[in-house]
C-alpha cells in the first residue's frame, strides 16, 4: 500500500472492502479470511503470500 501510496478508503474500493476492515486488518485488530488476503493480494498486484513478508529496506 505504501508504495502504491493507497489509503484505507481507496484499498477499500479496489476490493470491495470496508475501510475500517483495512484499518484493522493493517493494525492486527482483525484476522483476515483467505477470501479477504486474496482480494488484498489481486488489488495490490501482488501474490499472497508476500502479504506475509516483512519489509527489511
Amino acid at each position: 500500500m505504501q508504495e502504491l501510496h493507497l489509503t484505507n478508503p481507496e484499498l477499500g474500493r479496489l476490493t470491495g472492502l470496508n475501510a475500517a476492515l483495512i484499518s484493522n486488518l493493517r493494525n492486527a485488530r482483525n484476522n483476515a479470511t483467505l477470501d479477504t488476503l486474496a482480494r488484498v493480494a489481486h488489488a495490490l498486484e501482488i501474490r499472497v503470500a508476500d502479504l506475509f513478508l516483512r519489509r527489511t529496506d
